[in-house]
């Protein structure tokens, strides 16, 4: 039973028609907590507060019916692509262009009188969104990107981050921008994945951290944006589709291929 002052409140806020014999259904939610069936004239009343289970519900369909229309469209657009998967089906601006352009001859140079591979690098572009291809491998005898899969970045202990922070520091679970050299191939907890080694003082925790490139199944082969992919603990997480057309240029390339993370 209402306590009489609610009631009264109640009595005024829902007044129903005294002539009329149809029963109202009513949603209030000015008191949190309360929620429950009253019959109040002989016309039944549902109160539903805030906290109510059928509230969140009415709250989140808004969220539920903009997910499936982004998710309508970016499979449209998905459908109506006609170039390889292997490739975007968004064209790079003349900026992230010139990015991977000058980040290759950075690579080049740094590569004389090392012991690395000079035919291939891979380049991974934070600044471009997760749900758009931002991994690319180059190749430097012909200074061109021969394809691009989607990669996960770290969720920096968030529980999911959109856009990327990094970090160097051990149990972050940041991404750690630099050079890494791209060891020996192992089976991991998440099957096939390639050690990692920090080249540069931003990244040089890497091998103690445990970060390697490696494919999980949550990363899809084919482009999402503008809805974001999953995190990863750090580590460049790529599909498993794109793992495949990495591993032979690895496993073939008879000296670590870099990779950089900018």
């Amino acid at each position: 039973m209402l306590n009489p002052k609610h009631r009264f409140e109640y009595e005024h806020l829902i007044e129903p028609d005294p002539d009329s014999t149809s029963s109202g259904f009513f949603i209030f939610f000015n008191r949190p907590g309360v929620d429950f069936f009253m019959d109040w004239r002989s016309k039944p009343i549902m109160v539903i507060s805030q906290n109510s289970p059928i509230m969140k519900l009415l709250l989140a369909l808004p969220l539920m019916v903009l997910l499936i229309v982004l998710i309508y469209f970016v499979d449209a657009e998905f459908w109506s692509h006609k170039g390889p998967r292997y490739q975007s089906r968004y064209r790079l601006t003349t900026n992230e262009k010139a990015k991977i352009v000058e980040h290759a001859v950075i690579i080049r140079n740094f590569l004389h009188g090392k012991d690395f591979n000079n035919n291939y690098c891979f380049l991974i572009d934070m600044s471009i969104p997760s749900g758009k291809k931002r991994f690319f491998v180059y190749d430097l005898r012909k200074d061109t990107v021969l394809g691009s899969g989607l990669v996960a970045h770290g969720h920096c202990n968030h529980g999911f981050s959109f856009k990327p922070a990094f970090s160097n520091r051990p149990g972050s679970c940041c991404t750690a921008l630099g050079k890494y050299s791209v060891g020996f191939h192992y089976q991991g907890t998440f099957g096939s994945a390639y050690k990692l080694s920090g080249l540069d003082s931003s990244n040089r925790n890497a091998f103690e951290r445990n970060i390697v490139l490696h494919s999980y199944g949550c990363v899809p082969e084919s482009e999402t944006y503008p809805i974001p992919i999953c995190n990863s603990s750090g580590c460049p997480m790529v599909s498993q589709v794109f793992l495949k057309h990495l591993q032979p240029i690895i496993d073939h390339a008879g000296k670590p291929i870099i990779l950089w993370i900018y």
